[in-house]
């Protein structure tokens, strides 16, 4: 009797249906009596975009990107401080890329710490000019609050016993930066450095 009143309980539930946006592509969404699963097709071949983080031991590479003011002002190629040196981000000669070297004190207590891209606008009009700063740094802040210099995490890097272990891309586009002042009478706020 107990099994007979189980199989009557299953045949009143509903019955299971899948859906499916197009055959082969996009996001597949099943539902049944278990529950909602939801799948979609694995991802393409990666490509070089542009700030794609590459590990190697402890220092890290990356593939060509630039920033520009939003108004349009020349793209600026960031450079990065190696060895005493301040070089173009894609290296000295444009073929081997500038290594950002990664210091395992500057992981947080959650093995977290970022590549970031920091920019120093002209003060009067918050605009990125061929003379302004534009580098990549290894920071435990990913973000900046100081009124002229604007930061970008493009990589955040986890860390295992003094090592990073991984690199996760963050940008995947050249950047356009865009400072934007605090509203008449607001004395509190700062300008807000946006990365679009």
């Amino acid at each position: 009797m107990r099994t007979a009143a189980i199989f009557h309980h299953q045949a009143e539930q509903p019955r299971a249906r899948s859906v499916m946006t197009r055959p082969a592509e996009g996001t597949r969404v099943t539902v049944n009596a278990l529950g909602r699963a939801v799948d979609a097709n694995a991802g393409g071949a990666a490509w070089n975009h542009a700030y794609r983080p590459f590990l190697a031991g402890q220092s890290m590479t990356f593939t060509l990107g630039f920033v520009q003011s939003f108004a349009g002002a020349t793209p600026l190629e960031p450079v990065i401080t190696s060895n005493g040196q301040t070089l173009p981000m894609s290296g000295k000669d444009g073929t081997v890329p500038t290594p950002l070297a990664l210091d395992p004190s500057i992981a947080n207590a959650d093995g977290v710490s970022w590549a970031a891209l920091e920019v120093s606008p002209d003060p009067a009009t918050g605009e990125l000019f061929a003379d302004s700063l534009a580098q990549i740094v290894h920071t435990a802040t990913p973000v900046s609050h100081a009124p002229n210099l604007g930061r970008c995490a493009i990589a955040m890097i986890l860390w295992s016993q003094g090592q990073p272990i991984q690199a996760l891309p963050l940008v995947h586009f050249n950047l356009r930066y865009l400072r934007v002042l605090p509203a008449a009478g607001n004395t509190t706020g700062g300008p807000r450095h946006m990365f679009l």
